[in-house]
């Protein structure tokens, strides 16, 4: 019995003193053993992109000072299986792993194009920008996601495995020890514990990286990834210590010398010169002015009666012959007698589009023709009867010779000459 206790008194204190501790200061960063492959000596880490994804995690690891990190194959291969063939953002249960690829925290990242191991791993820190809102150790919230940063600076990781698959998808798992503690990323109550502010600047662990050989990004920082470094207060000198010797007393002042007077200036009288006279101005009688001249008479305008016309002789107008069989349409539709043939002969060219005459008659049209056509015909009438009428006036004037009896035989020419 009681060798049986103790044998349990000593499993407690060996349970006791395998549990891991995590202190509240950071442990320091150096270089990885074995480049920053974590598998057994005389293996090696598969892959060619490891190298770039424990140089690019250990670049910000060193700005926080938290121990260095290597990539283990097992974890990897792991990693690898788990995300091959997907396209999104969906977690894997990688806390509840066995050892030895378990448990672990996970990022994820996708990119448009096929990212590189730095694109991923620099997305993740920028989520450093958020812990300047959150109380110390930059513990997540709702509105403020830190998880990413804060696994990638997780001080009790130890081992990773990342993997980009053929859907532009980014993995990397962190792992602390075999169970579940502190050391495990983003555990909650040990963020004070693993997570400290920025404390060497970017530029000197780009160098602290080149000179372990595990070849750093050239890259060009963003604003979060060098102003993040915490800059100790500077501390004023100390106060000289108080002295006791009293300081020599200064001399005395020499006495005031009396003021020396100077002799008043000569006081010098000048006389200004007598202004100029005024100038008068006499004003001078000029030319009379000319007379005007005189006024034209007015023009006074004497109205001349003007003698009206003679009227016209009136004449009968002349009858109008009725026309008699087919009518040319072409000739009623350039002349209209009266209004009614007019007035007819516009229907009739509105449903016409072949006439020999543009356009439709109108009713003032048809009056001045029809005006002009009987002033035409009565001049005529009057100079055809002017002309009738003298012609009977010459026949009625002439002398009638009467025709005398004229014997057998003789000629009138005989006749006229007797």
């Amino acid at each position: 019995m009681v060798r049986l206790e103790a044998l349990l008194a000593l499993s407690a204190v060996k349970s006791v003193a395998a549990a891991p501790v995590c202190s509240n200061t950071p442990a320091g960063w150096s270089c990885p053993a074995h480049h920053g492959c974590a598998d057994m000596p005389g293996q090696q880490c598969s892959g060619d992109q490891w190298k770039q994804w424990v140089a690019a995690t250990n670049l910000f690891r060193c700005m926080h000072n938290v121990p260095a990190v290597s990539s283990s194959n097992q974890i990897a291969l792991d990693t690898f299986n788990q995300f091959k063939d997907q396209k999104d953002l969906t977690h894997s249960h990688s806390y509840n792993l066995p050892p030895p690829v378990g448990p672990s925290g996970e990022n994820l990242y996708r990119g448009f194009s096929p990212p590189e191991p730095i694109d991923a791993v620099r997305l993740w820190y920028k989520e450093v920008q958020a812990c300047s809102a959150l109380p110390e150790g930059c513990q997540g919230s709702a509105t403020h996601v830190t998880g990413h940063y804060t696994g990638l600076i997780w001080a009790g990781v130890e081992d990773i495995g990342c993997t980009i698959n053929g859907n532009n998808l980014a993995a990397c798992r962190y792992k602390g020890t075999d169970k579940l503690s502190c050391k495990t990323p983003n555990m909650k109550g040990s963020f004070e514990q693993n997570v400290f502010k920025a404390s060497q600047s970017f530029k000197t662990c780009w160098a602290k990286l080149s000179a372990c050989g595990l070849d750093p990004p050239t890259l060009e920082p963003h604003s979060w990834e060098v102003n993040q470094q915490a800059v100790a207060p500077a501390t004023p000198p100390p106060a000289p210590p108080p002295s006791t010797t009293l300081p020599p007393a200064p001399p005395p002042l020499p006495a005031p010398s009396p003021p020396t007077l100077s002799p008043a200036p000569a006081t010098t009288i000048l006389f200004a010169p007598a202004p100029p006279p005024p100038t008068i101005y006499v004003p001078v009688p000029g030319p009379p002015p000319l007379p005007l001249p005189p006024a034209p008479p007015p023009v006074i305008y004497v109205p001349v009666p003007v003698p009206a016309p003679a009227p016209l002789p009136a004449s009968a107008p002349l009858p109008v012959q009725p026309q008699t069989g087919a009518q040319d349409p072409h000739h009623l539709e350039s002349m209209p007698i009266h209004v009614e043939q007019a007035t007819s002969q516009n229907r009739e060219s509105a449903m016409k589009s072949f006439s020999t005459f543009s356009g439709l008659w109108s009713l003032p049209d048809v009056r001045l023709v029809q005006e002009h056509s009987t002033a035409s015909l009565s001049w005529c009438v009057v100079a055809t009867s002017a002309v009738a009428a003298a012609a009977a006036l010459a026949r009625r004037s002439s002398v009638a010779v009467p025709a005398l009896a004229q014997p057998l035989g003789t000629s009138p020419l005989a006749l006229a000459e007797e």
